[in-house]
C-alpha cells in the first residue's frame, strides 16, 4: 500500500530512539525509506506515500508547511510536548501501529487549511496567520474586512494585532488569547483580534468560504504557524481564504481534540 515513505523526526533522544526502531520495523517490510530532521524541512517539491511525524504539533506545522499544495498521508508518531494533533499511544504499540496502518486499518482526518497571501505570495497554513505590530510596546490601528455568504462587512480596533486561522488552529495560540475552541469538523475561520483596546471585541467566526484581508495603519509582521515571513508596511493587504488541500492524518483507535484539551486541564467530560 505504501512504498514510498518520507519520515520526519524532531532531534531529541527520545525521538530519535523511536526513529531507529520505526525504521528497522520497515526495512522488513522492504519499501524506500527518507529521513529528515524537523529542522532541515524546507518545501518538499514529491510526494511520498506516507510520511510519519515523530514530534510534537510544530513536527506536523512543519509538515504540513512543507507541502503547501499538496496532501499526503500522515501518521504522527507522538514525541513531544503538545500533542494535540496526536493520539496517544506507548512504545510497544508501535509495531501494531505500523502494522495497521500497512494493511490499511485505519482512519483518515482532514484538517482543513488556509491559503495565507501577501506580496504575490501564497503560502497553506494550519493553525493561524498573525499579524503583529512591530512596536511591542504600542497599538496600532487594524482593519479587518470579510466578504461572508450573505453579506460583506468592515471593522476596526487598536490593539497589538490580529489572528486569523481554520478550525485546526482554534486550539492553538488562539486558545491562549481567550479566543473560542472550534470543533475540527465545523468548517469555518475565526478572526481574534490580540489585546483589543475596545474589550467588547472578541473572536468572530464565519464560513470557511468567506474571504478576510487585514491591514494596519502601522507597521506589522506577518507570522505564519508561528514562523515569521514578512514585515508588511502600513495599509498592506493579507488575503485570506479557504485552501483546497487538507492535511491528511491516519486515525487508529479515534481522536477526540476537545476531549483531550479538557483532560489535560483536568475537567472531565462525559
Amino acid at each position: 500500500m505504501f512504498q514510498k515513505i518520507l519520515i520526519i523526526y524532531k532531534p531529541v533522544d527520545k525521538c530519535i530512539d523511536k526513529l531507529h526502531y520505526i525504521i528497522n520495523i520497515l526495512k522488513e517490510r522492504k519499501v524506500d525509506i527518507k529521513v529528515l530532521s524537523v529542522d532541515d524541512v524546507v518545501k518538499i517539491d514529491e510526494t511520498p506515500d506516507l510520511v510519519i511525524g515523530i514530534g510534537g504539533d510544530g513536527t506536523i506545522l512543519k509538515i504540513s508547511s512543507a507541502f503547501q499544495n499538496k496532501s499526503p498521508i500522515t501518521l504522527p508518531i507522538p514525541c513531544g510536548r503538545r500533542m494535540i494533533f496526536y493520539e496517544r499511544f506507548d512504545n510497544g504499540e508501535l509495531a501494531n501501529i505500523l502494522n495497521r496502518v500497512f494493511n490499511g486499518d485505519f482512519r483518515i482526518e482532514s484538517l482543513r487549511r488556509i491559503n495565507v497571501e501577501f506580496s504575490n505570495k501564497v503560502y497553506t497554513v494550519l493553525n493561524e496567520a498573525l499579524l503583529l505590530s512591530t512596536d511591542r510596546g504600542r497599538v496600532t490601528g487594524f482593519e479587518v474586512r470579510i466578504e461572508s455568504i450573505s453579506r460583506t462587512y468592515n471593522y476596526g480596533f487598536d490593539g497589538d494585532g490580529v489572528m486569523v486561522g481554520g478550525a485546526p488552529g482554534s486550539t492553538a495560540y488562539n486558545l491562549t488569547v481567550g479566543g473560542s475552541i472550534v470543533d475540527p469538523g465545523v468548517e469555518s475561520i475565526f478572526i481574534t483580534p490580540l489585546n483589543p483596546m475596545d474589550r467588547s471585541l472578541t473572536q468572530i467566526t464565519v464560513p470557511l468560504i468567506s474571504y478576510v484581508t487585514l491591514s494596519s495603519r502601522g507597521r506589522t509582521e506577518l507570522y505564519l504557524d508561528g514562523e515569521k515571513v514578512a514585515n508588511v508596511p502600513p495599509h498592506q493587504v493579507v488575503s485570506i481564504y479557504p485552501c483546497h488541500y487538507k492535511l491528511r492524518i491516519i486515525r487508529i483507535s479515534g481522536k477526540n481534540i476537545i476531549r483531550d484539551i479538557y483532560e489535560r486541564r483536568r475537567f472531565e467530560i462525559k
